[in-house]
C-alpha cells in the first residue's frame, strides 16, 4: 500500500517536471489541476500507454506493466513518469541491474525532480541494490 502511494506521488512529480517550472515544486503542492495540465502536454497514445502501466502495476502485473510502460517511452522518449515506471516494474521482478538503468533515464529527463535524485547526505544501507560506484 505504501508503495503504491509513493508510486502515484513520484510519477505525478515526474509527469509535472516536464513542465516548465522555476525550481523543483514540493508534492504537496502538486494539484489535481497541475496534473491534467502537464498530461495535456503528452501525447495521448503515451499518455494512455503510462496509464495502462499504472493500472498493471497497481494489479501487481509487473511484465505487462513493464510494457505498458516501454511503449510509452518509444512514443515519448523523454518521458520520465514513464522510466520511473520501468524502473519499479523491474525492482518489482528482482532485475536491480534493468532497474537502475531506467531510473538513469529518469533522472536524466527530469533533472530537477527531487524525489528521484541521489541524496549525498543520505547514507545507502548495505543491501540496497544500487551498485555504489553509480551514486555521487
Amino acid at each position: 500500500m505504501k508503495t503504491r502511494g509513493l508510486f502515484a506521488t513520484a510519477a505525478a512529480a515526474l509527469v509535472l517536471a516536464g513542465c516548465p517550472q522555476p525550481d523543483d515544486q514540493r508534492t504537496e503542492t502538486i494539484t489535481d489541476r497541475d496534473v491534467l495540465t502537464a498530461r495535456a502536454e503528452l501525447h495521448p497514445a503515451a499518455a494512455a500507454a503510462l496509464d495502462s502501466g499504472n493500472i498493471s502495476y497497481r494489479e501487481r502485473d509487473y511484465e505487462r506493466a513493464l510494457r505498458h510502460y516501454h511503449e510509452a517511452v518509444e512514443i515519448h522518449g523523454d518521458l520520465a513518469a514513464a522510466w520511473f515506471g520501468i524502473y519499479m516494474a523491474q525492482m518489482a521482478l528482482d532485475n536491480p541491474e534493468a532497474a537502475e538503468a531506467a531510473m538513469e533515464q529518469a533522472r536524466m529527463h527530469a533533472p530537477d525532480a527531487s524525489l528521484i535524485q541521489p541524496d549525498p547526505d543520505m547514507p545507502v544501507p548495505p543491501d540496497h541494490p544500487a551498485l555504489p560506484d553509480t551514486l555521487p
